[in-house]
């Protein structure tokens, strides 16, 4: 029953996040951009190699993660990790990390 609540609030408040970040790209633009990922969508081309999604919402999450993104690398070589954000900067800050 509760996980019923949960999803009908999330549907319900939807329209008011999409709404929030129509206004804040008024300011900063970069908000119009990577929308799939905001919403746990990612379209990349198909590969074979096996992928570690990790997903941060802020600068601090992303930060926060540079030690475990590091310690997944050592012990997964051959996959290939994909960094996903809801803000652009904490896009910019894995970028540079």
């Amino acid at each position: 029953m509760a996980r019923l609540i949960y999803t009908l609030v999330v549907l319900l408040l939807l329209p008011w996040a999409v709404i929030h970040l129509l206004w804040r790209s008024r300011r900063q633009p970069e908000y119009l951009r990577h929308w799939d990922e905001r919403f746990a969508r990612y379209t990349a081309p198909p590969s074979d190699v096996p992928t570690i999604w990790l997903h941060a919402v802020s600068v601090g999450e992303t930060r926060a993660a540079q030690p475990l993104v590091s310690a997944l690398r050592q012990r997964y070589p051959d996959h290939r990790i994909l960094f996903t954000h809801m803000t652009p900067t904490g896009r910019a800050t894995s970028e540079s990390l």
